[in-house]
């Protein structure tokens, strides 16, 4: 069985799961990724993903990729 955290919970550890949290989702919102833009004539129908294989799109990318712009 997995015992708790011997000892009463201080400020310390709560401020420490707070921030393992914020990180987490900080991290979790960096990799979602971001789509340009993309408009694109055709005359037979084409799905985004064809778009992009054929060039005529950009591909997705991180949005951590996003900030260093």
């Amino acid at each position: 069985m997995i015992r708790p955290i011997s000892g009463a919970v201080r400020p310390r550890h709560l401020a420490y799961s707070l921030f393992m949290v914020a990180l987490m989702s900080l991290a979790w919102y960096a990799v979602q990724p971001v789509y340009q833009d993309c408009v694109y004539i055709s005359f037979e129908p084409m799905s985004y993903e064809e778009a992009i294989d054929a060039g005529l799109c950009p591909a997705p990318e991180m949005r951590w990729e996003t900030w260093t712009d």
